[in-house]
């Protein structure tokens, strides 16, 4: 639910799911306008038992990146009234140690980094500053703005990047005065 917290030391989970699986969720909180996608491996991201996040993968770089590139076709979270930085959680976890063990057993071969796309005609995403490093700015042939990003993987393990998120970006409510 929006409201629900996550806590501290919350058991963070990571689960492959399939494509019809992923794609009911992408329907459920994404905009219409966003077509249900192929890809894969697909994955599903629990906090204290509660599912919040959604990864889809490319295992082959078709987007003209690293050959050491993985390519993030989606990552979206569930909506949080609680949590307004938990899209970025969601991108420090892609990014930690046992994703990338997850994501080099499943595809035989080591990635060094993950690359993705934003749609946008904003100068940044500020969902990926900070998270992801911006390599370049761009139109479709369609001349549809966007920007592609670019996160190396990191040995932080899940517990390291629950711990940093919740002291970086969870900051608590603050409560109206009176």
């Amino acid at each position: 639910m929006p409201e629900e917290e996550i806590p501290p030391g919350a058991e963070i989970a990571i689960l492959e799911a399939d494509l019809p699986t992923i794609n009911h969720y992408r329907s459920m909180y994404l905009s219409k306008k966003i077509q249900p996608g192929s890809g894969g491996p697909c994955y599903l991201v629990f906090a204290g038992g509660k599912l919040f996040g959604f990864l889809i993968f490319q295992t082959y770089s078709t987007k003209g990146g690293d050959p050491g590139d993985l390519y993030m076709l989606s990552d979206f979270v569930v909506p949080s009234t609680r949590h307004p930085r938990l899209a970025k959680f969601l991108l420090m976890i892609s990014l930690c140690r046992e994703v990338k063990q997850l994501l080099d057993e499943k595809s035989i071969r080591a990635y060094k980094a993950i690359m993705t796309t934003a749609f946008t005609a904003s100068p940044v995403s500020m969902k990926y500053r900070g998270i992801y490093e911006l390599l370049k700015r761009g139109k479709t042939s369609e001349g549809k703005p966007f920007l592609n990003y670019r996160g190396e993987f990191g040995e932080q393990s899940i517990k390291e990047v629950t711990s940093a998120w919740m002291k970086r970006f969870n900051k608590p409510e603050k409560q109206p005065k009176g």
